[in-house]
């Protein structure tokens, strides 16, 4: 199935928006309690966007690898 909305430069802001404006409101790029297990070894994006959680994760978690073709 393909995204339905637009893939301009108006939506890329309005989801890295989106983007900052959850991370603020939950605290963190992720609520999982991933620093009290063993550190992941690849993160998965699945549809969000334009990717800038995923680079933000890699870079929170440097020796990480981003999967995001899903």
């Amino acid at each position: 199935m393909s995204h339905i909305f637009a893939k301009d430069a108006n939506e890329i802001k309005r989801l890295d928006f989106q983007h900052f404006i959850l991370r603020t409101a939950l605290g963190g790029n992720y609520l999982a309690p991933i620093v009290a297990m063993q550190k992941p070894h690849m993160i998965l994006d699945v549809g969000s966007g334009t990717n800038l959680w995923a680079v933000k994760s890699v870079a929170f978690f440097p020796r990480q690898r981003s999967m995001d073709w899903i």
